[in-house]
């Protein structure tokens, strides 16, 4: 047989008096927790919005010039890394056959990798991402040219095959643009 339960009034009285203390606030029933790097603190609702007020009040620091070169440089390692990557798959400098898909792979897997290396860099996303660009744009129209400044190093990090490729497509001393050489 199942039983039923009848509520006693020291029931009702115990949920009546857990309800008071939630309405009154003890505890962390109306409370946000903030969890950094170190620290747990328990904050009330009054004190997040000083908090947040403080933290709109703050002017916004603008990227330094070191960070601004450390950013170009993270986007132009980037798109070394990925097209590492992308002639580790392929095997193949321009496997597309055209240069307008060669640079949109090229700028946009050395952005996505820079954007993600800058993530767990900590570094601050809107700003840094212009600049990464930046990085990226430089290396997609102008890397070739540390292929024929350094063609032993890249034959040992990509291939022969791949460095020959390069260097017999574009012209040293020069930036490609969808797929047209301009000389400097």
């Amino acid at each position: 047989m199942a039983s039923v339960s009848v509520s006693t009034a020291a029931q009702k009285n115990e949920f009546l008096a857990r309800l008071a203390r939630i309405e009154s606030g003890a505890g962390s029933s109306k409370s946000t927790l903030f969890v950094g790097l170190d620290e747990t603190i328990l904050v009330d609702n009054k004190a997040n919005a000083k908090m947040l007020k403080k933290a709109a009040a703050v002017p916004q620091k603008r990227l330094g010039p070191f960070e601004a070169l450390l950013c170009t440089v993270l986007g132009l390692a980037s798109l070394v890394f990925g097209l590492y990557i992308r002639f580790t798959v392929t095997g193949s400098a321009n496997p597309w056959g055209s240069p307008d898909m060669e640079m949109a792979i090229n700028g946009g897997l050395g952005l996505t990798i820079a954007l993600f290396l800058g993530y767990f860099l900590r570094m601050p996303l809107l700003k840094m991402t212009p600049i990464c660009t930046v990085g990226v744009m430089a290396g997609v129209v102008a890397f070739h040219n540390l292929v024929h400044f350094y063609p032993e190093k890249f034959a040992e990090m990509f291939s022969p095959v791949w460095v020959e490729q390069v260097v017999t497509a574009t012209a040293a001393n020069s930036i490609i643009w969808r797929g047209v050489s301009f000389t400097l």
